[in-house]
């Protein structure tokens, strides 16, 4: 193994977190060879640096809850971070964890002034259900203003 393809990923680890996914990607567009990051990002694993689960865990409650999506649009955005196997594996479980409807309650209670017509266009954009939508629609600008 190139000791300088683990180096190099121990300082982009000392930054932040990252999949194996987005780990090998930066090695490799730094210019390492493809079996000296498989090497580095593989004794990282084993050492515990990089821990896929603990990460796509905290990332899909990271985007729900402070950037507010739905699971369609968390569903999109970890298949960019992590291994197809990765998210099928372990998605199910980390969306039964959150609280869509609350979360979607939430942002639109912070941002109600902009209007309705702006909540349903952002809510479907952060990718919440429909169900969803609907509910907390009736529930902050009242149902009478949904029966149009």
């Amino acid at each position: 193994m190139n000791q300088d393809a683990y180096k190099k990923a121990l300082g982009i680890l000392a930054l932040s977190d990252h999949s194996t996914k987005m780990l090998k990607e930066k090695l490799r567009k730094s210019g390492y060879e493809q079996q000296d990051v498989d090497s580095a990002v593989e004794r990282l694993v084993k050492e515990g640096y990089v821990n896929d689960k603990r990460l796509f865990f905290s990332y899909v409650s990271y985007l729900a809850e402070k950037k507010h999506f739905g699971a369609m649009r968390i569903n999109i955005s970890v298949r960019e971070k992590f291994y197809k196997e990765t998210v099928e594996e372990y998605l199910n479980e980390a969306l039964s964890e959150q609280d869509f409807a609350g979360n979607a309650m939430e942002y639109a209670e912070k941002h109600k002034a902009k209007g309705k017509d702006y909540m349903i266009r952002r809510l479907k954009y952060l990718g919440h259900r429909t169900n969803y939508i609907i509910t907390v629609i009736n529930e902050v600008f009242g149902r009478e203003e949904t029966d149009e």
